[in-house]
């Protein structure tokens, strides 16, 4: 073996076994020349079991020191591949002087494209070992010319079944490794295993439960303050009724006189008040998102006709340029709570319309299905707008999620769906995008009920 490997630099033969002389973590790292050589190996899969961080490039990090220090190398990368990138990122490297060189070279990001021996041994998914690769016609130039790498063994990493990157060793000194030396990478990457898994599963654990409480005290703030903004929503209310009563006395009262530009007018009013309409139903929402985290809804059901309900709440959306469109039996009688139907109804109705282009009507369907011996009233409420992105899908019904261009605060769909659940029924959602959306809201019908006149 050569002077420069048996005469190793101070970074990797001090005897504290927690810093260097830059005072930087290497984890748990024996004097080498207490031990004999042969016990070398098994010091260092002592040392990746001490590693307790939940850093996860911090506890790489150290893993890679300790494989360095056993196998005597210049360099060890544990390479994790990043699907966002499509690259191997070296997340754990070891402090050595050509690690820090890699680094300066951009060598410790490797683009699939590119290729490399390194990114042919992921792909490939299998061990590699060489002494001269500068003789590897894979190999990239950076690597050979600019580290001066000539001796590599690598070996795939894989994390519960899943194959995540490669764990490798380099040195500058050509035939440098043996096959027993990968054989010891192999059941090293067995332990960098164990160590990445451990560390995100950590992270995972604190990051949701530090979610959790940034949470649950957003939902608290959130509830006061929708507390306090009812209360004054309700003297708003009392002064926009007054204000319209006298609008009308007024215009009763100056009838055949031309009209004053300057006088509020009863379309002011209106105005005003379906703008304080929608954000009253803003802070009902949210309060109703605060009795769901404290208990399930509360429904005060009671046999009513659901046919009429969607065609009174039809009329009322349904403008000139966009129309809604019922189609429904002549009556439909529902148990269920007349209130949370039309709150959720009204949600489904209020998400179609925003994205549905001038001149297309919104369908509003009610009909009955059969299934597993129920009967159910099926509500489908369907625009012919873009469509929703199929990422967003799975999150849709989520808490305070917004598709680009909607309003409100993103909970509209989610008390839709609780609602329906509150009943023990379904919502359910298809959309293609260009093809429009259609929203499918089901209720079991029960009893004697389970019928549609018309």
């Amino acid at each position: 073996m050569s002077d420069e490997l048996n005469n190793r630099t101070p970074e990797n033969t001090l005897n504290d076994p927690s810093t260097d002389q830059q005072g930087r973590s290497f984890g748990f790292r024996p004097n080498k020349a207490d031990f004999p050589e042969q016990n070398i190996r098994l010091v260092a899969l002592e040392g990746l079991l001490a590693i307790e961080t939940i850093d996860v490039t911090e506890a790489l990090t150290q893993a890679s020191n300790l494989v360095a220090d056993a196998l005597k190398a210049d360099k060890v990368d544990v390479f994790l591949y990043d699907a966002s990138q499509e690259a191997l990122v070296s997340l754990g490297v070891s402090q050595t002087p050509t690690g820090d060189k890699q680094k300066e070279l951009g060598l410790d990001f490797l683009l699939i494209e590119n290729g490399g021996r390194t990114v042919l041994t992921f792909l490939n998914e299998e061990t590699f070992i060489t002494g001269h690769a500068e003789r590897d016609p894979e190999e990239l130039v950076g690597i050979v010319e600019g580290l001066g790498i000539h001796s590599v063994i690598a070996v795939p990493l894989y994390v519960k079944g899943q194959l995540r990157g490669i764990v490798e060793v380099t040195t500058l000194i050509p035939e440098a490794f043996t096959r027993a030396d990968l054989h010891f990478l192999e059941a090293v990457a067995g332990w960098i295993s164990i160590i990445l898994h451990r560390a995100e599963l950590t992270r995972q654990v604190v990051y949701e439960a530090s979610e959790e409480a940034r949470r649950a005290t957003a939902e608290e703030l959130v509830t006061i303050i929708a507390h306090d903004l009812r209360n004054y929503f309700a003297i708003v209310a009392g002064h926009l009724g007054i204000l319209k009563r006298k609008v009308l006395r007024r215009k009763d009262a100056v009838k055949g006189k031309p009209p004053d530009p300057w006088e509020i007018n009863e379309g002011d009013i209106d105005s005003v008040d379906n703008v304080f309409n929608q954000l009253n139903r803003m802070v009902e929402d949210l309060l109703d998102v605060s009795r769901l985290e404290s208990g399930p809804f509360y429904i005060d059901k009671e046999l009513f006709d659901v046919v009429g309900l969607v065609k009174e709440i039809a009329n009322t959306f349904s403008t000139v340029t966009n129309p809604v469109q019922v189609v429904a039996p002549s009556e439909l009688y529902l148990s269920a709570d007349p209130r949370r139907l039309r709150q959720a109804i009204e949600n489904l109705l209020t998400n179609a319309l925003n994205f549905s282009p001038t001149n297309k009507p919104v369908e509003l369907i009610v009909t009955t299905a059969t299934q597993a011996n129920t009967t159910w009233a099926v509500l489908t409420v369907g625009d012919k707008g873009r469509g929703i992105d199929p990422e967003v899908l799975p999150h849709l019904f989520k808490r305070f999620v917004k598709t680009p261009g909607s309003t409100g605060l993103g909970l509209g769909l989610y008390l839709a769906r609780q609602i329906a659940l509150a009943h023990g029924g379904t919502l359910a959602v298809e959309s293609m995008p260009g093809k429009g959306t259609t929203f499918i809201f089901s209720l079991p019908l029960e009893g004697d009920f389970a019928g549609i006149d018309g």
